[in-house]
């Protein structure tokens, strides 16, 4: 089980109110790891300006896969 999973597991975390991720083009290996089976977080924000082309068309089908809103400028993007 990747960290963040086996962290919400011990800790019981079910609910996340805001999750934000800013790892300079690392968040789409980070966002993979998010235990979505167990908990969503409301609030979803990550930097996508780093993200290489390939990495970022992933990250945005994922959302859409999953009927996820999002939002966002060149920065970031913000996820309902």
């Amino acid at each position: 089980m990747p960290l963040l999973g086996s962290l919400f597991a011990k800790h019981a975390v079910t609910q996340l109110d805001a999750f934000i991720i800013d790892v300079e083009g690392f968040d789409w290996e980070i966002i993979q790891t998010l235990p979505f089976r167990h908990t969503h977080p409301t609030l979803l924000v990550y930097e996508h300006l780093h993200l290489k082309p390939a990495a970022d068309a992933e990250c945005s089908a994922f959302w859409k896969r999953r009927g996820i809103k999002f939002y966002g400028g060149t920065l970031t993007r913000w996820l309902f």
